[in-house]
């Protein structure tokens, strides 16, 4: 994994945990970080071996 998704992987996590609100983890994420994060994201569920339903699932887990 990059320097540069784990670092926004981070601040969702940071903000998350520090606002205890569900779906703000982006905030002050540059666009184009948040862009680089859901292209691997992507390319990370396209590898996994399950169903749509199940990845769908887990991508929703990771907003």
């Amino acid at each position: 994994m990059s320097q540069a998704m784990l670092r926004v992987l981070e601040r969702v996590t940071e903000t998350r945990a520090g606002l205890g609100v569900r779906g703000s983890g982006v905030i002050g994420v540059a666009p184009t970080m948040a862009k680089y994060w859901l292209e691997a994201t992507k390319r990370i569920m396209n590898d996994i071996d399950c169903t749509s339903a199940q990845k769908l699932k887990g991508v929703i887990s990771l907003l």
